[in-house]
């Protein structure tokens, strides 16, 4: 089982293919076996990289303490494979997270593939009900000790009914992390959502940046999604029908397309 030591962490990590290196990052309360299905896919043309972030699947806690520090991580593991420059590849906060490094670390990315960040949460003027509803359930379980099903909580509010019977308990990576990584789940929730990532900052990027969001998304995601493309100049949004937050699971035709489509990504600057 390869194991990347850096930053004081230890990251679970795996490889598959050759050619164009691409670094794949999951978002909150899942792990890199989120990606099998496309790592799977991508393999026979592209060097994919998945790995778990801190406190995830088979890296080892402590979880992270900022996106800046989940970025960094990035950043070695790239420098680590010597896997640059790399098309980032993030879904969620794992959206936020490439942004950050996109920002900081600028000649280690390639390109961007966000699917549905959300960037500056905590900023956002009209949110969603549902989600006001699920941040209170989610407190209100966090506060009385049942950390677990508050964990639980926010992946049914995320996922939905996506994929269609089961909910989150039935994507690859998300299950696993609700029954071992609440702690986790629960930690990162505080860590909000990009907020230091300024629309001037955003505005420093200069690679082909994409974003995905489904069409069946809740409203308050989808505001954030369309507000996070306005920040980056150039960034281009392709809207993915009959799906929502794991549309990368549900819609795996659409996502791969997405991956191979980036435009003009030869992995190269």
């Amino acid at each position: 089982m390869p194991i990347a030591s850096l930053n004081a962490a230890r990251l679970f990590y795996e490889e598959r293919g050759s050619g164009p290196p691409i670094l794949f990052i999951h978002g909150t309360g899942a792990d890199s076996d989120i990606w099998s299905g496309s790592v799977g896919a991508l393999g026979a043309d592209y060097r994919c990289i998945a790995y778990d972030r801190r406190g995830y699947g088979r890296s080892p806690l402590p979880a992270g303490e900022s996106i800046s520090l989940e970025a960094n991580d990035a950043a070695a593991l790239l420098k680590l494979l010597g896997a640059v420059p790399a098309m980032i590849v993030g879904h969620s906060l794992g959206g936020v997270i490439a942004l950050d490094l996109a920002v900081e670390h600028p000649q280690l990315v390639a390109g961007l593939l966000l699917v549905e960040p959300p960037l500056r949460a905590r900023l956002q003027r009209r949110p969603d009900l549902s989600a006001v509803r699920a941040m209170i359930a989610i407190h209100v379980l966090r506060l009385v000790g049942s950390r677990r099903a508050s964990a639980e909580r926010f992946l049914r509010w995320a996922y939905g009914s996506d994929p269609a019977e089961g909910g989150y308990r039935n994507i690859p990576g998300v299950a696993r992390a609700a029954g071992e990584s609440y702690d986790t789940i629960i930690h990162e929730l505080g860590l909000g959502t990009g907020e230091h990532l300024t629309p001037e900052r955003l505005g420093s990027i200069a690679v082909p940046v994409n974003f995905l969001l489904g069409e069946l998304t809740a409203a308050g995601m989808r505001r954030l999604v369309i507000d996070a493309v306005g920040m980056i100049p150039g960034a281009v949004l392709h809207m993915v029908p009959d799906a929502s937050h794991g549309l990368h699971v549900t819609r795996p035709d659409m996502f791969i397309d997405a991956v191979r489509s980036m435009s003009g990504w030869s992995g190269e600057r």
